[in-house]
């Protein structure tokens, strides 16, 4: 529709074009669409690989991103949850890797009521950095494996 043809032309392609956030100093988060209908589109500060716009990286978002990886889609006029997360036409490895920093990871669903701009952020880098919980597990699995098969092989010599 004229209407999508519209935004994505505003949003994007090159230098000094595109959607910017002047809210954000994180440059982990960007501003994403997703056309719902001819005549809906949600726009909202997301992190980059947050292709559904669900503020949280997961693998839903790695499968829409898996669905057009390495293909130019600058014809379709909804870049966003097609994966492209730097608005360059294409879904490459760029878009992979800022999905991947972001991956188990998702933003505060609302602020809380009178912190301060730096809270926010500081909370936002926190829950970034606070590993996945099966993560932690699988490592602990696989140190446990490796220690029982070095304690099998002892007995055996």
């Amino acid at each position: 529709t004229a209407a999508q043809t519209a935004l994505t032309t505003q949003i994007a392609v090159t230098g000094t074009d595109g959607i910017y956030d002047s809210t954000s100093t994180a440059s982990n988060t960007g501003v994403g669409y997703n056309l719902v209908n001819n005549t809906y589109v949600l726009v909202k500060k997301t992190l980059l690989g947050d292709a559904n716009l669900d503020n949280a990286v997961d693998f839903l978002d790695l499968a829409m991103l898996a669905q057009n990886y390495n293909s130019n889609i600058s014809a379709n006029p909804d870049w966003w949850n097609r994966g492209d997360f730097n608005y360059d036409g294409s879904v490459d490895f760029l878009d992979l890797a800022a999905m991947a920093q972001n991956y188990n990871t998702m933003l505060p669903s609302a602020p809380i009521p009178g912190a301060s701009a730096s809270f926010e952020h500081d909370l936002a880098a926190a829950f970034a950095a606070v590993p996945e919980p099966s993560t932690t597990m699988l490592i602990t699995l696989l140190a446990a494996c490796g220690f029982a098969r070095r304690s099998r092989r002892r007995r055996v010599a």
